[in-house]
């Protein structure tokens, strides 16, 4: 357990299309010191993935939504991270 422990603090999920990256238990944001989101989760959106974040046909983030869910810090964070060209499923890198 204590390996793993060490594994996860530096290692990071893409986000890829968003359908295996969960929001609030994958390491997904573009943030050196907090690549987990520090905002509490809502109970409906608990096992909720990055997708849901996403407007599916127009390839972006949604922002309202984005900005009622999240903290300033974190909304900041995700809002310029940068969405793949062509998504595919998340990898750790």
């Amino acid at each position: 357990m204590a390996a793993h422990n060490l594994i996860k603090l530096g290692i990071r999920k893409s986000i890829g299309n968003g359908e295996s990256t969960h929001i609030w238990y994958d390491p997904w944001l573009y943030d050196d010191l907090q690549p987990y989101a520090e905002t509490l989760p809502y109970s409906s959106l608990e096992f909720a993935t990055v997708a849901s974040l996403l407007v599916q046909q127009q390839h972006r983030w949604d922002l309202d939504l984005v900005h009622d869910i999240f903290t300033t810090s974190d909304a900041n964070i995700i809002l310029g991270m940068p969405l793949p060209l062509q998504p595919q499923d998340g990898t750790w890198y």
